[in-house]
């Protein structure tokens, strides 16, 4: 991340700082104003927020948008809710598609730059934004999850869980379940939260860890708690924050909002236990104090100023917590606000990242082992097919077993038994998941309406296993030739999906039926 970033983060701690702490002298321009012009100089159009060439859309980019919009409402000046609107328009287009966002990484950080159209789209009315916000609450509706429905950080992350995710979507779809009037949200925002908390908590610390990953797979899980092995002061920061933003809409009456305040009131006494005693701000790495190559950070500084400002003005912590907060504000203008020649002001010691991630040579590898299985397999049954001295029978392991062995019969059954038994997993499977998506049933029954007639008409004795496999495969090629130029037509107009990219033009399409056809025929029909 961007040290920039950190200005609207200030600027947006300030605001509930401020608020919570009167009566106070007069200003002439509030710190959160300073920041939020300072932002607006250095980069006149929002897009370019993180130094960026084109518009793209980024949770840097909503996290500061966000902040202007706040600003916005704290003051009433419409310049900066006319900045706000400025990025999404870049980033919207006319059928409320999100540009740049690709869609298929299901990545979590993407739902963070929602936020910003709730209020654009009250504001304005503008159907664009509540498509896109449909978008993003459709990702999270087939966001991949762990076996406990955690959140994945994103697909090429698998089975991890970060801080930061809490942060980027829970309140995002308690909002949007207030908005829209869908109440499961409150439920799915309060199970991630817990969830997490659950699997991080450290109790020795009272903080929590980075990320947690459910396979344990990656070089930095801890391999009995699946843990990262610090704690990372901004994650934690991004966990406090998403705290107070989720309870901004949670009804009372939530199951598990109880335990959502008890989280923020264990948290917020463990931060004061960390705050450095004499900048009152904290350090990169939590409960590592003045350690060798620890720093006190900025961005983890603000985001700890919004929580318990934010927490003591919403009355969920006592004002008790009004001094602590109110140095470490302090400390954060004294220790990291720089002002520049220019009259503007920018804020140091802000980590760049300390990203977890997965490892990018272990997919590498498990694509080329899965691809170089299939290539094994063919070269096998070639050779063997070859080095038969008699004719291959209609059962080929008979002219195998006669021409090199009896044991390539007993390969060859079992190679034969498994792929007559994945053949008929996948033809089921299908057909599953086309009964389901058609008549909305509940996935079970789908799936034995997909295998049952099958195997009852077997046992029975209509025909032979394997020809109700052959016409199985025929009539899934024939329905797959008629369903899949409408389906890729219809995701490659998802927003951020390029699919097949220059490939997926309508010769590709064409004989992508044509083979579906011929497959479909040479099932159907004995040669």
């Amino acid at each position: 991340m961007n040290r920039n970033l950190l200005k609207l983060i200030v600027a947006c701690g300030a605001v509930c700082f401020i608020a919570c702490t009167a009566p106070q002298k007069a200003e002439t321009e509030k710190w959160s104003e300073r920041m939020a012009r300072s932002e607006m100089k250095r980069f006149p159009e929002p897009w370019m927020i993180e130094k960026a060439k084109v518009p793209r859309w980024g949770y840097t980019h909503g996290l500061v948008v966000k902040s202007m919009l706040e600003e916005w409402k704290h003051t009433g000046d419409s310049t900066y809710y006319e900045y706000a609107k400025i990025y999404a328009d870049s980033l919207i287009d006319t059928d409320g598609h999100i540009k740049t966002m690709k869609y298929l990484s299901f990545n979590i950080d993407n739902v963070n730059g929602g936020k910003i159209l709730f209020d654009l789209y009250a504001q304005s009315g503008d159907e664009r934004y509540k498509i896109a916000m449909d978008t993003l609450r459709k990702q999270m509706a087939e966001q991949p999850r762990t076996s406990e429905g955690g959140f994945w950080h994103k697909l090429r992350y698998p089975h991890q869980m970060w801080l930061d995710g809490i942060f980027m979507a829970s309140p995002y779809l308690v909002q949007y379940g207030s908005t829209f009037q869908e109440p499961a949200l409150y439920d799915e925002a309060v199970k991630q939260i817990l969830l997490i908390a659950r699997k991080t908590y450290d109790p020795t610390t009272g903080l929590y860890y980075h990320g947690w990953d459910e396979s344990r797979e990656q070089k930095w899980a801890n391999p009995e708690t699946g843990c990262s092995p610090n704690f990372w002061s901004r994650s934690i920061g991004w966990y406090g924050a998403a705290l107070v933003d989720v309870l901004d809409y949670l009804p009372q009456e939530t199951t598990g909002r109880d335990s959502v305040m008890q989280i923020l009131q264990g948290l917020a006494k463990t931060l004061v236990k960390y705050q450095d005693p004499q900048s009152g701000t904290w350090y990169q790495v939590t409960d590592q104090g003045a350690r060798e190559g620890n720093y006190l950070e900025s961005s983890a500084t603000a985001l700890f100023i919004y929580t318990l400002a934010k927490a003591v003005n919403k009355g969920y912590i006592g004002k008790d917590y009004i001094q602590p907060t109110r140095k470490a504000f302090d400390g954060m203008v004294k220790t990291f606000t720089h002002l520049e020649e220019d009259g503007s002001y920018t804020i140091t010691n802000c980590c760049a990242v300390a990203g977890l991630g997965g490892d990018g040579k272990k997919v590498k590898k498990a694509v080329f082992l899965g691809l170089m299985n299939n290539f094994v397999l063919i070269v096998v049954i070639s050779v063997c097919a070859l080095l038969s001295s008699v004719q291959v029978t209609e059962v080929a392991m008979i002219g195998w077993s006669q021409g090199i062995g009896s044991w390539a019969e007993i390969v060859g059954s079992l190679f034969t038994i498994l792929a007559m038994l994945t053949t008929y997993w996948s033809i089921s499977l299908a057909l599953s998941d086309i009964v389901e998506e058609q008549l909305k049933l509940s996935r079970r029954i789908c799936w034995v309406i997909a295998t049952l007639p099958s195997l009852l008409m077997t046992f029975a004795g209509l025909g032979g296993f394997m020809e109700f496999m052959r016409l199985a495969g025929g009539l899934i090629a024939i329905l797959i030739a008629l369903l899949v130029v409408p389906a890729y037509r219809k995701a490659s107009r998802e927003p951020g999906n390029s699919l097949l990219g220059k490939w997926g033009g309508a010769g590709m399409q064409i004989m992508i039926m044509l083979a579906y056809f011929l497959m479909a025929v040479g099932n159907v029909v004995t040669i």
